[in-house]
């Protein structure tokens, strides 16, 4: 053993500190990683589901709802069979006449890619609710507005 130790090159024999180190590290990566295993699982990508029954239950029968953005329409109207008109412009928040809702979704890029868009939103409707989900930045929200009479 202590012949071997002293043919042995300088610093070989450092190594094996490194690699309990390097292994330790890769043990708590791999502790973190399943800790987030329940959230990603069990909760959606997107809720349009969760903002469907909010809007079922909260939404007066008679006040229209309405959808901004493609990604929402597609997902309400496509995969839910909610036929909810898409308000496509900020001039069209002009053309509804008392109280409505508007759901959602890429908050980000409606209030950087559509400023107009994202004013009108903002200066007619308040916030009612938002769904989480694991798609970061895919937050559906829901709004309620106030409409131009």
């Amino acid at each position: 053993g202590r012949e071997t130790a002293r043919r042995l090159p300088a610093g070989r024999g450092r190594r094996l500190p490194d690699l309990s180190i390097g292994l330790a590290v890769i043990a708590v990566i791999c502790v973190l990683s399943a800790a987030s295993l329940p959230w990603n699982y069990t909760t959606p990508k997107q809720d349009f589901t969760g903002a469907m029954a909010y809007l079922d239950r909260t939404a007066p029968a008679g006040e229209p709802i309405y959808v901004v953005g493609y990604t929402a329409m597609v997902a309400f109207d496509d995969y839910h069979q909610r036929q909810w008109p898409v308000l496509e412009t900020a001039d069209a928040f002009d053309a509804v006449n008392g109280p409505f809702w508007v759901a959602y979704t890429f908050r980000d890029y409606i209030e950087r890619g559509a400023p107009d868009m994202w004013r009108a939103i903002t200066g007619r409707c308040a916030d009612a609710a938002a769904f989480p989900g694991t798609l970061a930045g895919g937050d559906v929200y829901v709004m309620q507005c106030r409409g131009s009479d």
